[in-house]
């Protein structure tokens, strides 16, 4: 009797507080925001390459090394590079590999993998591909872009 009581009343805490954040929602016109985790080398380089895939305008790449990321990545990036798509890559080495279209500075400490496309998704990866966050939304995806801009800047 003690549990369910317990229980019951978790609930319906749970109820009240799931009002009051829809109310907030609401009342600030907030958008909820998913941010999506990948796990596994597979599911994040193909997620990566549905992202260039994407790609209308304008692609950001961080990564210490472009080969590291494998010739799938590579062909899908000089795809992009052939429908028109500006590709800037800051990487933590200098690639012979690259298409001589994609803007390339080098940032020796480079650690993770960033992927921005048009401003409307972001990823984020360790640098083996083994695990990323990922979001489809245009409020995240211009805030990593406006950092890495800024990295952009300061890279050589």
């Amino acid at each position: 009797m003690h549990m369910r009581d317990l229980l019951s009343a978790k609930v319906e805490q749970l109820a009240q507080d799931l009002g009051l954040i829809q109310s907030r929602r609401k009342k600030e016109r907030e958008t909820p925001t998913l941010i999506y985790t990948i796990k596994g080398r597979t599911d994040v380089e193909a997620k990566m390459l549905s992202m260039i895939a994407r790609a209308k305008q304008r692609i950001m790449l961080v990564a210490p090394s472009l080969e590291k990321l494998g010739t799938l990545v590579s062909s899908a990036l000089a795809t992009a590079s052939g429908r028109g798509v500006t590709i800037r890559a800051i990487l933590g080495e200098r690639s012979k590999t690259v298409d001589s279209s994609m803007e390339q500075r080098i940032k020796e400490d480079t650690l993770a993998v960033d992927l921005v496309i048009d401003s409307e998704e972001a990823l984020i990866s360790m640098p083996d591909l083994s695990i990323c966050g990922w979001a489809d939304n245009p409020l995240i995806s211009l805030q990593l872009e406006g950092f890495l801009e800024q990295t952009w800047e300061l890279a050589r």
